[in-house]
């Protein structure tokens, strides 16, 4: 039973993002380059990822990190059901 009967679980919560992420069709976009997400090649989304990236690196007034690949901040997280491989 939950407190909250408004509140859904984790895998209510992780099957309604899916289901949001198989739907979207938004706009990739910056100001220059406009490309339809679904029609997005991988190169292009990089592309607009990294042109992103740079620009609010820049906004925020720091430097650009400077740490090499193998040293990089992050973990990983795995889909329900996935098993590591």
């Amino acid at each position: 039973m939950r407190y909250n009967p408004g509140m859904t679980t984790v895998t209510d919560a992780a099957t309604r993002a899916a289901a949001r992420r198989a739907t979207w069709h938004g706009q990739l976009t910056t100001e220059h380059h406009p490309v339809q997400a679904s029609e997005a090649s991988a190169e292009q989304r990089l592309a607009l990822l990294t042109e992103l990236s740079v620009l609010a690196w820049t906004l925020s007034g720091r430097p650009l990190p400077s740490y090499s690949r193998q040293t990089m901040p992050g973990r990983l997280i795995r889909r329900l059901g996935e098993e590591a491989g």
